[in-house]
């Protein structure tokens, strides 16, 4: 029998940017009860304040009563493609990608969301596994108390 584990595994990514500044992309939540968003529009002021450019999809903000027009006087950027958001070197969510939204990231891209590995079915880590992105799952983030910050902060 195959031995298997959905751990997380350290791996150390070469990362270069032909610009200095990030593309940072953050698509619409498409789960009904997901009313968060993963910037504020002053989070996304101060990431372009430091040379990032941040694409939001079109709406994305609405549920956490955020318009469009704050986060472009924030700074952003907004498309109702969301294929061009997920054409970003980092795409930032809220809840775990679903299999649609698998489909649309880029081969060694990274990642960003509660991806809640332990309750995923293994064919879903392995999808994220063939697009050899690099995934940062909110709920392993820790400070150097121990402490889980975001979870924290998301509950």
């Amino acid at each position: 029998m195959e031995n298997f584990s959905l751990q997380p595994q350290p791996e150390l990514v070469e990362f270069k940017l032909k610009n200095k500044g990030l593309k940072i992309g953050i698509p619409k939540e498409k789960s009904k009860q997901e009313k968060r968003i993963p910037l504020t529009p002053l989070s996304v002021s101060e990431l372009t304040n430091l040379g990032h450019n941040i694409l939001i999809e079109s709406g994305a903000g609405l549920n956490s009563y955020y318009t469009d027009e704050d986060y472009v006087n924030a700074g952003a950027k907004i498309s109702n493609d969301i294929k061009q958001v997920y054409n970003s070197n980092i795409v930032l969510k809220v809840a775990p990608f679903s299999d649609e939204e698998i489909l649309l990231l880029n081969n060694n891209q990274i990642i960003l969301s509660a991806l809640h590995i332990s309750a995923q079915k293994k064919e879903k880590i392995l999808k994220l596994i063939n697009k050899k992105v690099t995934a940062i799952a909110y709920e392993y983030i820790r400070n150097e108390n121990e402490f889980f910050p975001i979870v924290h902060l998301m509950s």
